[in-house]
């Protein structure tokens, strides 16, 4: 039977793993100073993989956390006067509207 402590430093460094990205990760990101966000909260989204990877990739070339900048970008949306994001309609049009010249 294997220990705990032996299959902790299995999984620790096996390829793909959190160690293993930390690792890839360019050195020079900036993390948010401890205790800068004010009245945080913790938050998981899922994303689709294509999706995940570009968010990464922004935040290293960055050189920031994907937290940083995602705040970033919830912070400089540009929304209309309901709080819509502008572009989202017209990219996520409602099914159960027609268009005109479907009738």
């Amino acid at each position: 039977m294997q220990t705990l402590d032996h299959q902790v430093r299995r999984v620790a460094h096996s390829p793909g793993t959190v160690t293993d990205n930390l690792g890839a990760m360019s050195v020079n990101i900036r993390r948010r100073e401890r205790g800068s966000l004010e009245n945080s909260k913790k938050v998981a989204l899922w994303f689709e993989a294509d999706a995940n990877s570009r968010l990464t990739a922004i935040a290293d070339a960055a050189g920031t956390t994907r937290s940083a900048l995602a705040q970033w970008l919830i912070d400089e949306v540009e929304v209309d006067e309901d709080g819509v994001p502008h572009g989202w309609a017209d990219a996520h049009p409602k099914l159960e509207e027609l268009p005109i010249n479907a009738l």
